[in-house]
């Protein structure tokens, strides 16, 4: 009877052995799927930390260009207005020349044909 528990005892123990081999495999394996899984997700947190960033950057160029677009346009409309009343000036000023021609016109054509033309006296 010894025997046969002895040969019992035996089995049970290579059977457990076998049992605990395939489970201490099943273990590593799915540690390593975890250690898989925990690079993609590294990889995949660096990813979203490079996009996040480059979002960033792209956020600031495009803040800056519609900062620069808004000076451009301020200075485009300061122009014009600049632009606007030089023209006018130069109107005025033109008005002023033209009526200023007239009057020596007028003071010359009064010495020709006034009481002082030459050869009248």
């Amino acid at each position: 009877m010894r025997t046969e528990s002895s040969a019992d005892t035996i089995r049970e123990w290579y059977a457990f052995d076998l049992l605990t081999g395939r489970v201490q495999a099943e273990l590593e394996e799915q540690l390593n799927l975890v250690k898989v899984a925990e690079d993609h997700a590294k990889k995949a947190s660096a990813d979203a930390s490079r996009l996040a960033e480059e979002l960033r950057q792209e956020q600031d160029h495009s803040q800056q260009i519609e900062k620069a677009r808004r000076t451009a346009e301020t200075i485009a409309m300061d122009l014009q207005t600049r632009l606007d009343e030089a023209e006018a000036a130069a109107m005025q000023g033109g008005r002023k020349i033209v009526q200023k021609m007239e009057q020596v016109l007028e003071f010359s054509d009064s010495l020709h044909s006034g009481p002082y033309k030459r050869g009248s006296l």
